[in-house]
Protein backbone atom coordinates (compact mmCIF):
# COMPACT_ATOMS: atom_id res chain seq x y z
CA UNK A 1 0.00 0.00 0.00
CA UNK A 2 3.43 2.14 0.71
CA UNK A 3 3.93 2.40 -2.74
CA UNK A 4 0.01 3.33 -4.28
CA UNK A 5 1.07 7.24 -3.84
CA UNK A 6 3.98 6.70 -6.07
CA UNK A 7 2.58 5.08 -8.48
CA UNK A 8 -0.52 7.60 -8.30
CA UNK A 9 2.32 10.07 -8.87
CA UNK A 10 3.87 8.67 -11.74
CA UNK A 11 0.56 8.14 -13.27
CA UNK A 12 -0.06 12.20 -12.78
CA UNK A 13 3.23 12.77 -14.48
CA UNK A 14 2.59 10.44 -17.25
CA UNK A 15 -1.22 11.94 -18.14
CA UNK A 16 0.54 15.97 -17.66
CA UNK A 17 3.26 14.96 -20.18
CA UNK A 18 1.19 13.10 -22.44
CA UNK A 19 -1.41 16.18 -22.57
CA UNK A 20 1.79 18.08 -23.06
CA UNK A 21 2.52 16.14 -25.81
CA UNK A 22 -0.56 16.44 -27.89
CA UNK A 23 -0.88 20.20 -27.24
CA UNK A 24 2.63 20.43 -28.48
CA UNK A 25 1.50 18.42 -31.61
CA UNK A 26 -1.16 20.50 -32.04
CA UNK A 27 0.16 23.91 -31.79
CA UNK A 28 2.73 22.50 -34.64
CA UNK A 29 -0.05 21.39 -36.72
CA UNK A 30 -1.39 24.59 -36.65
CA UNK A 31 1.80 26.15 -37.78
CA UNK A 32 2.51 23.41 -40.33
CA UNK A 33 -0.98 23.73 -42.40
CA UNK A 34 -2.49 27.10 -42.22
CA UNK A 35 -5.14 28.25 -43.81
CA UNK A 36 -4.43 30.00 -47.19
CA UNK A 37 -4.76 33.62 -47.12
CA UNK A 38 -8.01 35.13 -47.95
CA UNK A 39 -7.00 38.80 -49.15
CA UNK A 40 -5.22 37.79 -52.11
CA UNK A 41 -8.27 36.84 -54.34
CA UNK A 42 -11.15 38.74 -55.67
CA UNK A 43 -15.23 38.10 -55.25
CA UNK A 44 -16.81 35.90 -57.63
CA UNK A 45 -19.35 38.42 -58.53
CA UNK A 46 -22.84 36.95 -60.39
CA UNK A 47 -22.93 37.51 -64.01
CA UNK A 48 -25.93 39.58 -65.25
CA UNK A 49 -28.23 37.22 -66.76
CA UNK A 50 -29.92 37.56 -70.77
CA UNK A 51 -32.94 36.42 -71.31
CA UNK A 52 -32.59 32.57 -71.66
CA UNK A 53 -35.51 30.10 -73.50
CA UNK A 54 -35.86 28.93 -69.50
CA UNK A 55 -36.14 32.67 -68.29
CA UNK A 56 -38.74 33.34 -71.26
CA UNK A 57 -40.76 30.60 -70.87
CA UNK A 58 -41.25 30.97 -67.06
CA UNK A 59 -42.19 34.58 -67.58
CA UNK A 60 -43.92 34.14 -69.37
CA UNK A 61 -46.70 32.46 -66.70
CA UNK A 62 -49.29 34.89 -65.85
CA UNK A 63 -49.05 33.66 -61.96
CA UNK A 64 -45.49 35.18 -62.02
CA UNK A 65 -46.18 38.74 -61.20
CA UNK A 66 -42.84 39.66 -59.60
CA UNK A 67 -43.94 38.35 -55.93
CA UNK A 68 -45.16 35.13 -55.61
CA UNK A 69 -43.54 31.77 -56.25
CA UNK A 70 -44.45 28.73 -58.51
CA UNK A 71 -43.38 25.40 -56.29
CA UNK A 72 -43.89 22.00 -57.54
CA UNK A 73 -42.57 19.10 -54.09
CA UNK A 74 -40.87 16.69 -55.52
CA UNK A 75 -41.00 13.56 -52.93
CA UNK A 76 -39.59 10.73 -54.77
CA UNK A 77 -36.02 10.12 -54.64
CA UNK A 78 -35.72 9.64 -58.83
CA UNK A 79 -37.96 12.62 -59.62
CA UNK A 80 -35.53 14.78 -58.19
CA UNK A 81 -32.89 13.93 -59.60
CA UNK A 82 -34.47 13.96 -62.95
CA UNK A 83 -35.37 17.59 -61.92
CA UNK A 84 -31.94 18.23 -61.36
CA UNK A 85 -30.60 16.55 -64.62
CA UNK A 86 -33.41 18.52 -67.13
CA UNK A 87 -32.21 21.92 -65.62
CA UNK A 88 -28.60 21.61 -66.17
CA UNK A 89 -29.56 20.51 -69.95
CA UNK A 90 -31.40 23.01 -70.38
CA UNK A 91 -28.94 26.03 -68.49
CA UNK A 92 -27.80 28.51 -71.16
CA UNK A 93 -25.89 31.41 -68.98
CA UNK A 94 -25.18 29.60 -64.89
CA UNK A 95 -25.51 26.81 -62.86
CA UNK A 96 -25.14 27.35 -58.86
CA UNK A 97 -24.97 24.56 -57.08
CA UNK A 98 -24.49 24.13 -53.26
CA UNK A 99 -24.45 20.90 -50.80
CA UNK A 100 -23.21 19.12 -47.68
CA UNK A 101 -22.72 16.01 -49.39
CA UNK A 102 -21.84 15.22 -53.04
CA UNK A 103 -20.72 11.25 -53.37
CA UNK A 104 -18.77 9.87 -56.67
CA UNK A 105 -21.25 7.37 -57.47
CA UNK A 106 -23.97 6.33 -60.14
CA UNK A 107 -26.41 9.69 -59.43
CA UNK A 108 -23.00 12.11 -58.34
CA UNK A 109 -21.39 10.70 -61.72
CA UNK A 110 -24.28 11.76 -63.78
CA UNK A 111 -25.11 14.91 -62.61
CA UNK A 112 -21.39 15.85 -63.07
CA UNK A 113 -21.00 14.79 -66.18
CA UNK A 114 -24.00 16.58 -67.28
CA UNK A 115 -22.90 19.83 -65.47
CA UNK A 116 -19.18 19.31 -67.27
CA UNK A 117 -21.42 19.25 -70.72
CA UNK A 118 -23.51 22.18 -70.15
CA UNK A 119 -19.69 24.10 -69.13
CA UNK A 120 -18.40 22.87 -72.55
CA UNK A 121 -21.20 25.06 -74.12
CA UNK A 122 -20.03 28.14 -72.44
CA UNK A 123 -22.41 27.93 -69.02
CA UNK A 124 -20.83 28.82 -65.86
CA UNK A 125 -20.73 26.90 -63.25
CA UNK A 126 -20.44 27.72 -59.53
CA UNK A 127 -19.96 24.19 -57.12
CA UNK A 128 -20.03 25.49 -53.30
CA UNK A 129 -19.10 22.04 -50.86
CA UNK A 130 -18.88 21.75 -47.15
CA UNK A 131 -15.41 19.60 -46.73
CA UNK A 132 -16.58 17.44 -44.01
CA UNK A 133 -17.57 14.42 -45.82
CA UNK A 134 -15.32 14.70 -49.02
CA UNK A 135 -12.72 12.50 -47.72
CA UNK A 136 -11.18 10.67 -50.69
CA UNK A 137 -12.77 13.02 -53.52
CA UNK A 138 -9.76 15.17 -53.55
CA UNK A 139 -9.46 14.18 -57.14
CA UNK A 140 -12.63 14.52 -58.05
CA UNK A 141 -13.07 17.80 -57.14
CA UNK A 142 -9.27 19.04 -58.69
CA UNK A 143 -10.41 17.95 -62.02
CA UNK A 144 -13.95 19.53 -61.51
CA UNK A 145 -12.56 22.69 -60.82
CA UNK A 146 -9.95 22.42 -63.88
CA UNK A 147 -12.34 23.30 -65.69
CA UNK A 148 -12.64 26.89 -67.70
CA UNK A 149 -15.95 27.53 -66.77
CA UNK A 150 -16.41 25.54 -63.42
CA UNK A 151 -15.47 27.08 -59.91
CA UNK A 152 -15.63 25.05 -57.36
CA UNK A 153 -15.48 26.40 -53.73
CA UNK A 154 -14.90 24.44 -50.23
CA UNK A 155 -16.54 25.63 -46.73
CA UNK A 156 -14.45 25.04 -43.87
CA UNK A 157 -11.97 23.01 -45.66
CA UNK A 158 -9.47 20.72 -43.75
CA UNK A 159 -5.74 21.48 -44.27
CA UNK A 160 -4.18 18.34 -43.90
CA UNK A 161 -5.49 16.21 -46.66
CA UNK A 162 -4.13 12.92 -46.04
CA UNK A 163 -4.86 12.31 -42.25
CA UNK A 164 -7.92 14.03 -41.99
CA UNK A 165 -8.57 13.15 -37.84
CA UNK A 166 -5.10 14.75 -37.07
CA UNK A 167 -7.13 18.51 -38.44
CA UNK A 168 -9.65 18.36 -35.41
CA UNK A 169 -6.29 18.04 -32.93
CA UNK A 170 -5.80 21.49 -33.73
CA UNK A 171 -9.44 23.13 -35.05
CA UNK A 172 -11.71 21.15 -33.72
CA UNK A 173 -14.56 24.40 -32.97
CA UNK A 174 -14.25 26.05 -36.63
CA UNK A 175 -14.27 22.42 -38.29
CA UNK A 176 -17.39 21.15 -35.98
CA UNK A 177 -19.49 23.65 -37.56
CA UNK A 178 -20.67 22.87 -40.91
CA UNK A 179 -22.62 23.32 -43.96
CA UNK A 180 -25.87 21.85 -44.35
CA UNK A 181 -27.41 24.44 -47.24
CA UNK A 182 -29.12 22.68 -50.18
CA UNK A 183 -29.59 24.58 -53.43
CA UNK A 184 -29.54 24.12 -57.27
CA UNK A 185 -30.41 26.95 -59.29
CA UNK A 186 -30.28 27.54 -63.14
CA UNK A 187 -30.22 30.75 -65.46
CA UNK A 188 -31.29 32.71 -61.88
CA UNK A 189 -35.04 31.64 -62.53
CA UNK A 190 -35.58 27.80 -61.59
CA UNK A 191 -33.88 26.40 -58.22
CA UNK A 192 -34.26 23.37 -56.37
CA UNK A 193 -34.05 23.29 -52.62
CA UNK A 194 -34.57 20.97 -49.49
CA UNK A 195 -33.49 18.27 -47.95
CA UNK A 196 -31.84 15.95 -50.56
CA UNK A 197 -27.90 15.68 -51.06
CA UNK A 198 -26.01 14.10 -53.99
CA UNK A 199 -25.91 11.10 -54.02
CA UNK A 200 -27.74 7.37 -54.36
CA UNK A 201 -28.93 6.83 -51.26
CA UNK A 202 -30.78 10.02 -51.79
CA UNK A 203 -32.20 9.30 -55.20
CA UNK A 204 -33.29 5.85 -54.51
CA UNK A 205 -30.17 4.24 -56.29
CA UNK A 206 -28.97 2.30 -53.07
CA UNK A 207 -29.42 -1.37 -52.51
CA UNK A 208 -27.99 0.26 -49.19
CA UNK A 209 -29.23 3.01 -47.39
CA UNK A 210 -32.67 4.78 -48.86
CA UNK A 211 -33.06 8.42 -47.26
CA UNK A 212 -36.75 9.50 -47.80
CA UNK A 213 -36.64 13.28 -48.44
CA UNK A 214 -38.04 16.29 -50.15
CA UNK A 215 -36.84 18.73 -52.29
CA UNK A 216 -39.11 21.76 -54.08
CA UNK A 217 -38.38 23.08 -57.54
CA UNK A 218 -39.11 26.87 -57.51
CA UNK A 219 -39.50 29.60 -59.68
CA UNK A 220 -40.66 32.94 -59.54
CA UNK A 221 -40.20 35.46 -56.13
CA UNK A 222 -38.35 32.82 -54.39
CA UNK A 223 -35.75 31.99 -56.72
CA UNK A 224 -33.44 35.48 -56.62
CA UNK A 225 -33.58 35.12 -52.61
CA UNK A 226 -31.65 31.65 -53.20
CA UNK A 227 -29.48 33.03 -55.40
CA UNK A 228 -28.43 35.63 -52.74
CA UNK A 229 -27.81 33.33 -50.15
CA UNK A 230 -25.80 31.22 -52.64
CA UNK A 231 -23.60 34.63 -53.04
CA UNK A 232 -24.01 35.41 -49.61
CA UNK A 233 -22.14 32.17 -49.03
CA UNK A 234 -19.60 31.78 -51.67
CA UNK A 235 -18.21 35.41 -50.48
CA UNK A 236 -18.00 34.65 -46.64
CA UNK A 237 -15.22 33.99 -44.60
CA UNK A 238 -15.50 30.68 -43.97
CA UNK A 239 -15.27 29.73 -48.12
CA UNK A 240 -12.33 29.10 -49.76
CA UNK A 241 -11.28 28.24 -53.28
CA UNK A 242 -10.37 24.42 -54.22
CA UNK A 243 -7.58 25.28 -56.24
CA UNK A 244 -6.19 26.58 -52.81
CA UNK A 245 -6.62 23.49 -50.58
CA UNK A 246 -6.55 20.70 -53.42
CA UNK A 247 -3.12 19.74 -55.22
CA UNK A 248 -2.85 20.66 -58.91
CA UNK A 249 -4.89 18.65 -61.32
CA UNK A 250 -3.23 16.77 -64.57
CA UNK A 251 -4.26 17.88 -67.42
CA UNK A 252 -6.77 15.81 -68.52
CA UNK A 253 -8.50 14.58 -65.48
CA UNK A 254 -11.30 16.69 -66.56
CA UNK A 255 -12.03 13.99 -69.96
CA UNK A 256 -13.62 11.62 -67.09
CA UNK A 257 -16.06 13.12 -66.72
CA UNK A 258 -16.62 13.56 -69.77
CA UNK A 259 -16.97 9.99 -70.98
CA UNK A 260 -20.22 7.81 -69.20
CA UNK A 261 -18.98 5.85 -66.24
CA UNK A 262 -21.81 3.71 -66.23
CA UNK A 263 -22.52 3.27 -69.73
CA UNK A 264 -24.82 -0.44 -69.31
CA UNK A 265 -26.36 0.67 -66.33
CA UNK A 266 -30.07 0.20 -66.80
CA UNK A 267 -30.35 2.16 -63.10
CA UNK A 268 -28.55 4.88 -65.32
CA UNK A 269 -30.84 4.22 -67.94
CA UNK A 270 -33.66 4.66 -65.72
CA UNK A 271 -32.34 8.30 -64.36
CA UNK A 272 -31.81 9.27 -68.46
CA UNK A 273 -35.54 8.53 -68.99
CA UNK A 274 -36.88 10.42 -66.21
CA UNK A 275 -35.08 12.83 -67.03
CA UNK A 276 -37.08 13.29 -69.85
CA UNK A 277 -40.61 13.83 -67.95
CA UNK A 278 -38.65 15.94 -66.04
CA UNK A 279 -38.20 18.32 -69.19
CA UNK A 280 -41.76 17.87 -69.88
CA UNK A 281 -42.57 18.72 -66.36
CA UNK A 282 -40.73 22.10 -66.99
CA UNK A 283 -42.41 22.45 -70.62
CA UNK A 284 -44.94 22.36 -69.17
CA UNK A 285 -44.59 25.23 -66.37
CA UNK A 286 -45.63 28.21 -68.47
CA UNK A 287 -48.84 26.50 -70.04
CA UNK A 288 -52.54 26.40 -68.21
CA UNK A 289 -52.12 22.83 -66.82
CA UNK A 290 -49.29 23.98 -65.23
CA UNK A 291 -48.08 21.74 -62.42
CA UNK A 292 -46.71 24.28 -59.82
CA UNK A 293 -48.18 25.74 -57.78
CA UNK A 294 -48.41 29.53 -56.89
CA UNK A 295 -48.03 31.14 -53.44
CA UNK A 296 -45.97 33.45 -50.91
CA UNK A 297 -42.85 32.23 -50.10
CA UNK A 298 -40.11 33.14 -47.30
CA UNK A 299 -36.62 31.85 -47.18
CA UNK A 300 -34.90 31.11 -44.22
CA UNK A 301 -30.95 30.25 -43.53
CA UNK A 302 -27.94 30.65 -41.55
CA UNK A 303 -25.51 33.26 -41.80
CA UNK A 304 -22.43 31.74 -43.14
CA UNK A 305 -20.44 33.57 -40.19
CA UNK A 306 -22.43 31.12 -38.01
CA UNK A 307 -19.19 28.69 -39.09
CA UNK A 308 -17.03 31.32 -37.25
CA UNK A 309 -19.44 31.48 -33.97
CA UNK A 310 -19.61 35.06 -34.93
CA UNK A 311 -23.65 34.99 -35.38
CA UNK A 312 -26.02 36.00 -32.29
CA UNK A 313 -28.65 33.85 -31.04
CA UNK A 314 -31.57 36.31 -32.82
CA UNK A 315 -29.77 36.24 -36.02
CA UNK A 316 -29.66 32.38 -36.67
CA UNK A 317 -32.39 30.50 -38.40
CA UNK A 318 -33.55 28.17 -35.69
CA UNK A 319 -34.39 31.61 -33.75
CA UNK A 320 -35.96 32.95 -37.06
CA UNK A 321 -37.99 29.81 -37.51
CA UNK A 322 -39.58 29.39 -33.99
CA UNK A 323 -40.83 32.99 -34.70
CA UNK A 324 -42.69 31.85 -37.83
CA UNK A 325 -43.97 28.54 -36.37
CA UNK A 326 -45.15 30.63 -33.54
CA UNK A 327 -47.34 32.58 -36.06
CA UNK A 328 -49.55 29.45 -36.93
CA UNK A 329 -53.32 29.83 -36.89
CA UNK A 330 -54.61 26.60 -38.21
CA UNK A 331 -52.07 23.75 -38.38
CA UNK A 332 -48.11 23.31 -38.05
CA UNK A 333 -46.35 20.02 -39.91
CA UNK A 334 -42.78 19.32 -38.89
CA UNK A 335 -40.84 16.73 -40.54
CA UNK A 336 -37.68 16.38 -39.56
CA UNK A 337 -34.95 13.19 -39.47
CA UNK A 338 -33.44 14.80 -36.58
CA UNK A 339 -35.86 15.99 -34.16
CA UNK A 340 -34.89 17.20 -30.53
CA UNK A 341 -37.35 20.07 -29.59
CA UNK A 342 -35.63 21.09 -26.17
CA UNK A 343 -37.23 22.75 -23.46
CA UNK A 344 -37.81 25.30 -25.53
CA UNK A 345 -39.44 23.48 -28.65
CA UNK A 346 -41.74 21.86 -26.57
CA UNK A 347 -43.19 24.92 -24.90
CA UNK A 348 -43.24 26.52 -28.42
CA UNK A 349 -45.18 23.34 -29.32
CA UNK A 350 -47.23 22.38 -26.59
CA UNK A 351 -48.32 26.30 -27.37
CA UNK A 352 -49.78 25.74 -30.48
CA UNK A 353 -51.43 22.50 -29.61
CA UNK A 354 -53.26 24.91 -26.77
CA UNK A 355 -53.93 27.39 -29.02
CA UNK A 356 -55.82 24.63 -30.91
CA UNK A 357 -53.66 24.65 -33.72
CA UNK A 358 -53.03 21.63 -35.00
CA UNK A 359 -49.56 19.81 -34.62
CA UNK A 360 -48.22 16.96 -36.01
CA UNK A 361 -44.39 15.84 -36.35
CA UNK A 362 -43.12 13.05 -37.88
CA UNK A 363 -39.50 11.92 -37.25
CA UNK A 364 -37.45 9.12 -37.40
CA UNK A 365 -38.17 6.11 -35.03
CA UNK A 366 -35.00 4.25 -33.34
CA UNK A 367 -34.40 1.40 -35.63
CA UNK A 368 -33.83 3.04 -39.17
CA UNK A 369 -31.73 6.22 -37.57
CA UNK A 370 -28.35 7.14 -38.89
CA UNK A 371 -27.61 8.78 -35.62
CA UNK A 372 -29.18 6.81 -32.55
CA UNK A 373 -27.95 9.66 -30.08
CA UNK A 374 -30.82 12.07 -31.33
CA UNK A 375 -34.21 9.60 -30.55
CA UNK A 376 -32.24 9.19 -27.29
CA UNK A 377 -31.98 12.52 -26.64
CA UNK A 378 -36.10 13.03 -28.22
CA UNK A 379 -37.36 10.54 -25.66
CA UNK A 380 -35.85 12.75 -22.60
CA UNK A 381 -37.14 16.22 -24.22
CA UNK A 382 -40.35 15.12 -25.87
CA UNK A 383 -43.59 16.94 -26.22
CA UNK A 384 -45.67 15.40 -23.57
CA UNK A 385 -44.85 17.80 -20.70
CA UNK A 386 -46.14 20.62 -22.82
CA UNK A 387 -50.30 20.72 -21.46
CA UNK A 388 -53.06 18.48 -22.04
CA UNK A 389 -53.56 18.67 -25.98
CA UNK A 390 -50.05 17.07 -27.43
CA UNK A 391 -49.02 17.24 -30.54
CA UNK A 392 -48.92 14.39 -32.60
CA UNK A 393 -45.95 12.74 -32.89
CA UNK A 394 -45.34 9.92 -35.76
CA UNK A 395 -42.16 7.93 -36.22
CA UNK A 396 -41.01 6.03 -39.78
CA UNK A 397 -39.96 2.69 -39.82
CA UNK A 398 -38.10 0.73 -42.77
CA UNK A 399 -36.41 3.59 -44.61
CA UNK A 400 -33.95 6.48 -42.73
CA UNK A 401 -35.88 9.82 -43.31
CA UNK A 402 -32.28 12.19 -43.07
CA UNK A 403 -34.05 15.34 -43.74
CA UNK A 404 -32.86 18.36 -41.97
CA UNK A 405 -36.32 20.11 -41.46
CA UNK A 406 -39.83 20.50 -43.34
CA UNK A 407 -41.89 23.10 -42.16
CA UNK A 408 -45.48 23.35 -43.70
CA UNK A 409 -47.80 26.26 -41.97
CA UNK A 410 -51.26 27.13 -42.90
CA UNK A 411 -52.45 30.45 -41.43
Amino acid sequence: MSGSPKRSKGMLVAILWFVCGIAVLAVALKIAFPLPARDDFPPDLPVPLAESELATSLAGMPENDGQASGIFLLPVGIDAFAMRLALVRNAAQTIDAQYYIWEDDLSGRMLLQEIVAAADRGVRVRILIDDNPTAGLDGMWTAINSHPNISVRIYNPLTIRAVRPANYLFDFFRLNRRMHNKSFTVDGVATVVGGRNVGDPYFGASDDTLFIDLDALGVGAVVPAVSQQFQIYWDSEPVYPAARILAKPSGDAIDAYRAPRYPDSALADAYRDAAQGAMAKLQKASEAESPLIWSQVELVYDDPAKGLAKVKNEDLMITRLAGLIGESRKSFDLVSGYFVPTRRGEALLGGLAKRGVETKVVTNSFQVTDVPLVPLRGETASPRRAGSQQPRRHSLQRRRRKRPCQVIRDR
